[in-house]
C-alpha cells in the first residue's frame, strides 16, 4: 500500500482544500515557514492519531478559516496500490474488500485507491472514517466509523 496524496483543509498555514502529491520519491523544497513541517506533521497526526509526536490542537485550524467561522480541520490520505491481503492482528490475515463489502462492489482492481480522513473540531474531538474513491467517482456509500 502506497500514500498517493495527503489532504489538508484548514490546517495551519493551509486554509481550504490542499493536495500534496507523493510519488516514490517526493521533496519538499521551499522558503522558510511556508508550509513543508506542516505537511510531515500532518502525516503524524493521522497515522498517530494525535498521540506521536505531535498533537493537533484548536491553534491548529487555520486563523484565516477560524475567522470565517470554519472550525474545522481535515487532514486525509490517499491510498493506492491495496494489498490483496492484510494481517490485522499476528494471527488473522483478511483483505480489505472481505473487511468491507462495499469496497468489492465500488474499486476496480487497476484504479482502487482508498482515503481516510480526520476531522478534528475546536470540540476536542476526533472523528475518523474511510472513503472509497474511485477514480471518476467520491462514495459515501461505505463510509466506515
Amino acid at each position: 500500500m502506497k500514500i498517493k496524496s495527503l489532504k489538508v483543509k484548514n490546517f495551519r498555514g493551509y486554509k481550504g482544500e490542499t493536495i500534496v502529491g507523493f510519488d516514490n520519491l517526493t521533496a519538499f523544497v521551499g522558503k522558510n515557514d511556508v508550509g513543508k513541517s506542516s505537511i510531515l506533521e500532518a502525516l503524524d497526526i493521522f497515522f498517530n492519531e494525535g498521540k506521536g509526536v505531535v498533537k493537533i490542537d484548536k491553534t491548529d485550524v487555520n486563523i484565516f478559516a477560524a475567522r470565517e467561522d470554519d472550525q474545522e480541520t481535515i487532514i486525509s490520505v490517499v491510498f493506492s496500490e491495496l494489498p490483496d491481503e492484510i494481517i490485522i492482528d499476528s494471527s488473522v490475515e483478511t483483505s480489505l474488500a472481505r473487511e468491507y463489502k462495499k469496497l468489492q462492489e465500488l474499486i476496480f482492481r487497476n484504479e482502487e485507491k482508498l482515503q481516510a480522513t480526520m476531522t478534528y473540531e475546536q470540540k476536542d474531538l476526533f472523528e475518523k472514517y474511510t472513503e472509497c474513491v474511485h477514480e471518476f467517482q467520491t462514495t459515501t456509500d461505505c463510509l466506515i466509523f
